[in-house]
């Protein structure tokens, strides 16, 4: 009897725990949808002014540029959330990819789409450390190699 009692809170809390994480993720892709609305309403907005000389115009080139990587890496958030809720209905969100323990709740609180717990990470990024005055180019801001 006490068994099935500690199974049962076990899977109580398991719900309310992905329960908890399904709201965050969708709650923070509702905001990062309206933050890209913005940032393109912003841009249609303000659309490109005749700058006077070749700084100007460097200038708004660079601010443009920053613009743009910043609206692909919200877009990429967004991809990233939409993966992690993909996850947390088959049950997977919230668990790591390589030792299938579960990620602690602070680091999913940090960064709401990972897929690997704090130490599996480190390992991961010290296997892909890059060596000195050599650059990676990453497809995408955040990859890692894995699709994740």
């Amino acid at each position: 009897m006490a068994r099935c009692q500690t199974e049962e809170i076990n899977m109580t809390r398991k719900a309310i725990r992905q329960s908890r994480l399904g709201d965050m993720l969708r709650t923070l892709r509702r905001q990062t949808q309206a933050d890209i609305r913005g940032r393109l309403r912003q841009e249609r907005s303000s659309g490109r002014r005749d700058v006077g000389d070749e700084l100007d115009r460097s200038d708004s080139d660079a601010q443009g540029d920053l613009a743009l990587a910043l609206l692909r890496m919200k877009m990429e958030t967004v991809v990233r959330i939409d993966q992690a809720l993909v996850r947390l209905d088959e049950g997977s969100y919230g668990r790591c990819l390589t030792c299938d323990l579960e990620i602690a709740e602070p680091r999913l609180g940090a960064l709401p789409f990972a897929v690997r717990c704090r130490d599996c990470e480190g390992t991961r990024e010290q296997a892909h450390t890059v060596a000195p005055g050599h650059l990676e180019r990453p497809d995408s801001l955040f990859t890692d190699g894995l699709g994740f």
